[in-house]
């Protein structure tokens, strides 16, 4: 029996049911269309064009730091360049960190050590300075994926 009493056709009605969502609504996006385009750093401002050959090295927590004085590199740290600090990472890696949460990617280098006292207490994937951070839109603690490029 119908909502309003009259008599559905149990065939016709897994028919409609079926075909009922063969079209995305206007308020729901089309995702082939959104995979097919190639991402470009203009397209979405604060993502970083894909690599070539990214290998993965890792997923996890991320979160940013500062602090005065200089990196375990030597380099003077400033909390507005596009840095790291991870723990096992030559210096001078590149590294696109990867917001699992929102898609948004940013490409920094391993300019620091993460502290071993606060690496017992908390294990983190990557230490990203503010400006890091930032663009990928992590304001306290984010989840990653570290991918290693050329």
């Amino acid at each position: 029996m119908g909502l309003f009493g009259e008599t559905i056709d149990a065939g016709a009605a897994q028919e409609g049911l079926s075909g009922a969502r063969s079209e995305p609504s206007p308020a729901e996006p089309s995702t082939t269309a959104v995979a097919a385009q190639p991402e470009t750093a203009d397209a979405h401002p604060g993502h970083e064009p894909r690599a070539a050959e990214a290998r993965l090295l890792g997923s996890g927590r991320a979160s940013w730091y500062k602090h005065p004085g200089r990196t375990a590199n030597g380099e003077q740290y400033d909390p507005n360049e596009l840095t790291a600090a991870h723990h096992t990472l030559p210096f001078g890696t590149k590294v696109k960190v990867v917001n699992t949460r929102n898609g948004r990617s940013v490409i920094v280098r391993i300019t620091d050590r993460t502290n071993e006292r606060t690496k017992a207490k908390r294990n983190y994937a990557i230490d990203l300075s503010r400006a890091s951070a930032q663009r990928i839109g992590i304001a306290g603690i984010g989840r990653v994926a570290l991918y290693q490029v050329e």
